[in-house]
């Protein structure tokens, strides 16, 4: 497809993966995205994103089926040190299972199965996601009965709990999530209006605001984590964190179905990528709140599940459907990524040294430099046929 001149890159449609049954309720990128992992109802399936192949699961005697087992929600860890790439996966029976990538196979560690909390896994975090030498990661999971668990993994599979709180009655953690600054927990209830953050060390409240949006069925932050988007029955809202103040809400189409929708900041915090219930992810901008591109999906209906991964040379997108009890294709994306404030030239994108100038009147000038070389084409014309004639 040609684009007009100034336009902007689009983004292209990488792949088609293909495996996984029923609604898809979390999809996670690891490291450098080279694996992906899409879990819910149905089960999970991760897939190598070099060779687009399903990636085996090695199950030890007595383990449920992966494809039998309700997943929630799915995160990936990187112990740069080792090479490891560790998934965790969240399950609805309240366990943390994690599982080691291992020469093109996931294996259990040690500590696989950990049980948590008799009660369904709403949210798991992990911070840093990258690991340097001699260091571990920590690790929140919330739970539907108001709990929230934190811990420690190292890179030999130990994995030590480290606090636990009890949330009163109504908070609901829908979303946890680690502060990129300091480690310390973001809590978003799913209704009451409640956001708490919690001291990382200790689990003692640091601060608690009672003014947020009333519904709240999904949250991520920008990058400087000083705003979020979150998903409400009305459609996104994007708010600033510390005044609870709305900024911007996206001007999408009507919402049909009040299930909570995922979103996230690109890696620039000026878009949104968010899911809709109309067969199609959606890129808004998040200054004009304007769509500017619809990810199209295949199978149509509710698009949930969103994951986002910047590489050295673009920005991978993959979307996923939440239709029951059919199989869910999940649909990888992808936009070259802008490298020193310019975009890389091609036939499909020449935005001339990024001059704030209207299109139109690029349009106007192409218009007025091809009908000149048409004049001059026709003139040379006339002018050997006139030498050929003499």
């Amino acid at each position: 497809m040609f684009y007009p001149f100034g336009s902007k890159l689009p983004y292209h449609n990488l792949a088609t993966l293909r495996g996984a049954w029923d609604a898809i309720t979390s999809i996670a990128f690891s490291a450098y995205g080279k694996h992906l992992a899409a879990a819910g109802p149905g089960g999970v399936n991760v897939w190598n994103l070099e060779s687009l192949q399903k990636i085996p699961f090695t199950l030890k005697q007595g383990e449920r089926e992966l494809d039998k087992a309700a997943f929630a929600t799915a995160v990936w860890l990187h112990f740069a040190h080792l090479s490891c790439h560790v998934l965790l996966l969240g399950t609805a029976d309240g366990h943390l299972q994690l599982w080691d990538y291992i020469e093109e196979r996931l294996v259990s560690l040690q500590s696989n199965s950990q049980f948590l909390r008799p009660h369904y896994v709403l949210s798991v975090n992990v911070f840093p996601c990258h690991v340097p030498l001699g260091g571990h990661a920590k690790i929140v999971v919330s739970f539907a009965d108001h709990f929230i668990w934190m811990g420690t993994l190292k890179g030999d599979g130990e994995l030590k709990a480290k606090f636990s709180v009890t949330l009163e009655e109504g908070f609901m953690p829908k979303t946890v999530c680690f502060e990129p600054s300091n480690g310390n927990i973001i809590v978003f209830s799913m209704k009451g209006r409640n956001v708490t953050l919690v001291d990382s060390q200790t689990g003692n409240t640091v601060w608690r605001k009672t003014d947020a949006p009333d519904y709240m069925g999904s949250v991520s932050l920008d990058g400087p984590c000083t705003k979020f988007i979150t998903s409400t029955p009305q459609g996104f809202g994007v708010y600033d964190l510390q005044k609870m103040t709305p900024l911007k809400r996206p001007k999408q189409q009507p919402v049909l179905l009040s299930i909570p929708k995922q979103a996230c900041f690109d890696e620039e915090n000026t878009k949104i990528i968010g899911g809709t219930d109309c067969g199609c992810a959606e890129v808004i901008d998040v200054k004009s709140g304007k769509v500017e591109h619809k990810l199209v999906y295949h199978q149509g209906g509710l698009v949930q599940s969103i994951a986002i991964c910047p590489t050295s040379e673009r920005l991978l997108v993959v979307i996923a459907g939440a239709n029951g009890n059919q199989p869910s294709d999940v649909i990888l994306w992808s936009k070259n990524r802008c490298l020193c404030g310019t975009e890389p030239a091609s036939s499909q994108d020449l935005d001339i040294c990024h001059l704030d100038i209207p299109k139109k009147y690029f349009r106007v000038g192409t218009y007025i430099i091809l009908g000149m070389m048409v004049f001059v084409g026709y003139g040379i014309f006339i002018l050997y046929s006139s030498e050929v004639c003499w």
